[in-house]
């Protein structure tokens, strides 16, 4: 697995960057390690009104345990967060798959105004999630 340097110190999987990409991508607020009652997940996306979503990249190492990541999905679901999982090896071998799969999951969430604005306000990227825990709605 590929690691590249992110935030001092912090290592990101290539794959994690490339969801991470497809996130940003949709304009939309996330966080990426977020933590939800104690257990750090790879990308959380607050969705008002309803359940927010958390989306798992699943490598075979970790995953290989069958039972522990359906304990760590019950944990999630009963805090108020939908799952969903993808392998490593789905994001790079299809990734439009992937993202159409994220993509239908964003129905409500609240998207950011277009880059030309972003840019006449003094930003230059999209504005990442909240830092720390984040609410599922």
């Amino acid at each position: 697995m590929t690691y590249i340097p992110y935030r001092s110190g912090n290592y990101v999987t290539y794959v994690e960057r490339v969801v991470r990409e497809m996130l940003i991508g949709f304009r939309i607020k996330f966080r990426h390690r977020g933590h939800v009652e104690g257990r750090e997940v790879d990308f959380l996306i607050p969705r008002p009104g309803r359940p927010g979503l958390i989306v798992e990249i699943d490598g075979d190492v970790y995953h290989m345990n069958q039972e522990r990541k359906e304990a760590k999905d019950r944990l999630l679901r009963n805090a108020g967060w939908d799952v969903i999982h993808f392998w490593g090896s789905e994001v790079l071998g299809t990734p439009a798959a992937v993202a159409s799969a994220i993509e239908s999951e964003l129905e409500g969430v609240p998207v950011f105004p277009p880059p030309e604005r972003w840019e006449k306000n003094g930003r230059d990227s999209t504005p990442a999630g909240p830092r720390g825990q984040v609410s599922p709605g």
